[in-house]
Formats: C-alpha cells, sequence, structure tokens
C-alpha cells in the first residue's frame, strides 16, 4: 500500500519539500532557493555559504604582501 501525504489547503499546515543544508531551515513550495554543489541553500544562508566558499581569497586591507 503507497501512503500518500494529506493535501493541506492550509500552507502553513503543508510538509517543507526541503531544507537548508547550513541552517536547517525548511522550505516551502514556493520559497526561494540556490542549489550549488549539492548544497540547497536558503537566501539566509546565501552569503555565509560565499564567504566560506571564497575564504581562500580573503583579504586585509592593509595588510596585504608586498608584490
Amino acid at each position: 500500500m503507497r501512503i500518500r501525504e494529506k493535501a493541506h489547503r492550509d500552507p502553513q499546515r503543508r510538509p517543507p519539500r526541503a531544507h537548508c543544508s547550513l541552517c536547517g531551515g525548511e522550505l516551502y513550495q514556493g520559497d526561494v532557493y540556490w542549489s550549488i554543489n549539492g548544497s540547497t541553500l536558503c537566501r539566509g544562508c546565501l552569503g555565509e555559504y560565499a564567504a566560506q566558499a571564497f575564504a581562500a581569497h580573503r583579504r586585509v586591507c592593509g595588510e596585504e604582501e608586498p608584490l
């Protein structure tokens, strides 16, 4: 027997469609998210992900090594 989730008319009772890979937040139908290298990211975590992904390129102004 196959189990089907009940369709709720009330959007607050609908189950999430996905979860953010960083914060674990719930993503519902119609929510905007980013799928990058197998990670699902909500709008709030996109900046944190970018900071982590580009950490090797981080510099502090005035503390650069001379060329």
